[in-house]
C-alpha cells in the first residue's frame, strides 16, 4: 500500500526504545519499527501476525493491570495517611483515571510553570506541585477527599511509594517477550 511510514496509527505502543505500527491490507501486514532514527519494514506472515496482535492485547492487559495497581495504591494511601479519604473502589478507579489524566496534562505545565522556583529550591517544589496535582484530583472526583495541603504532600509522598511497591508485583509486557 502507499502509506508513508512516518506517518504512524494512533496506539503505537513504545517498547524498549523500539517504536511499532503496524499497517494492515488483505494480503499482508507490514510491521514498521521505528529504532534509532531508522526506519525498518518487516513484513509479517499470518503466525507473526497473530504475534502481533497478541503482544497488542497484552499492552492492554498491562494498562488495565497499572489502572487497578494505581487505584489500589490511592486506597492504601487513603488508610495511611489521615486527611486523605476515598469512599469506594469505584471511586478509587475513576481517581486514578483522573490522576492519569492530571498527571499527562495539568501537572506538566504546573512543572514548567514552576521551574525557577524548582531550580531554587533543588527540587523540594515538586512536592508541592504533586500536592496541587493530587488536590486537583480530590477535587474532580466524587467520592475522593483530601482535606488541607499537608495531607496532600504527606499522600503524594506515601501514593509515590506504594504505586511502586505496587506496579513492582505486575510483571510488564516488556518481560514476557
Amino acid at each position: 500500500m502507499g502509506t508513508s511510514p512516518l506517518c504512524p496509527l494512533p496506539g503505537t505502543y513504545s517498547v524498549l526504545s523500539m517504536r511499532a505500527f503496524a499497517l494492515n491490507s488483505w494480503e499482508k501486514t507490514e510491521l514498521y519499527t521505528v529504532e534509532r532514527n531508522e526506519i525498518n519494514l518487516l513484513k509479517l506472515d499470518q503466525s507473526n501476525k497473530y504475534k502481533y496482535l497478541h503482544f497488542r492485547s497484552l499492552i492492554m492487559l498491562q494498562f488495565l493491570l497499572t489502572w487497578l495497581a494505581t487505584a489500589v495504591s490511592l486506597i492504601v494511601t487513603a488508610f495511611i495517611v489521615p486527611g486523605f479519604a476515598i469512599v469506594s473502589f469505584s471511586s478509587a478507579v475513576v481517581g486514578a483515571a483522573i490522576l492519569g489524566l492530571v498527571n499527562a496534562v495539568v501537572k506538566p505545565i504546573l512543572v514548567l510553570f514552576t521551574l525557577p522556583l524548582t531550580i531554587l529550591t533543588l527540587g523540594l517544589f515538586l512536592l508541592v506541585v504533586n500536592a496541587i496535582a493530587l488536590g486537583l484530583v480530590s477535587y474532580l472526583t466524587p467520592g475522593f477527599t483530601i482535606t488541607g495541603f499537608f495531607p496532600a504532600v504527606f499522600g503524594s509522598i506515601v501514593l509515590t511509594i506504594v504505586s511502586g511497591l505496587v506496579n513492582q508485583l505486575f510483571p510488564t509486557a516488556d518481560s514476557s517477550y
